[in-house]
């Protein structure tokens, strides 16, 4: 799984003002729809990069991803909140909790259940990701190809594994004092790297 784990080429955290959290994930959502990561086009929304506040539309952003790393079990940002008291305030829970995210996005290739090429696509996600076997006979529908609107940092995402970056975390708190090097390499070996 991507939580946790560091992407290729992923850069260290930009500032104190950033944290990294993973986007999105190809598990089943409380949908149970499956969003492929490397099926999002990225292209409109990294103009901008925003951050919203559960995913509100009509309030301004509370930051921007200043990295994204995108790859087929997952799609990894850095985001860096902005210099608002709202933004000041994610700062602070990021340190106090784990935070989680969601995609606003707009599906442009769905495969539902009762297609005809269902079965057969499922089947290759079950091969890819493990962690879908189980869940196969469970999931409604695959999203494929998508446009990424926004993320959010929300209270309660979608997708259960969009979650703050735990190594990132543990790295804070070494950086702090707060946890000792042989427990930082126990979390750095249990999460290891993601290509």
């Amino acid at each position: 799984e991507a939580k946790g784990r560091k992407y290729a080429g992923e850069p260290e955290l930009k500032n104190d003002r950033t944290f990294a959290i993973i986007a999105t994930t190809p598990h089943m959502d409380r949908d149970r729809e499956v969003v492929l990561s490397k099926g999002i086009d990225l292209s409109e929304w990294s103009k901008t990069g925003v951050i919203l506040d559960s995913h509100n539309y009509g309030e301004l952003p509370i930051g921007k991803a200043v990295w994204v790393g995108q790859a087929d079990r997952g799609i990894k940002m850095h985001i860096e909140a902005a210099p608002t008291q709202r933004g000041d305030e994610v700062i602070a829970l990021a340190k106090f909790m784990t935070l989680t995210a969601s995609i606003g996005f707009i599906p442009t290739q769905i495969i539902d259940k009762n297609h005809a090429d269902f079965p057969k696509e499922m089947g290759k996600l079950a091969r890819k990701f493990d962690f879908l076997e189980e869940k196969r006979d469970s999931v409604l529908r695959i999203i494929s190809k998508s446009i990424l609107l926004e993320n959010s940092i929300v209270s309660v995402p979608a997708n259960p594994n969009a979650v703050q970056d735990v190594l990132a975390k543990a790295q804070e708190a070494f950086s702090a004092g707060a946890i000792d090097t042989e427990c930082l390499e126990l979390v750095t070996k249990s999460f290891g790297s993601v290509e």
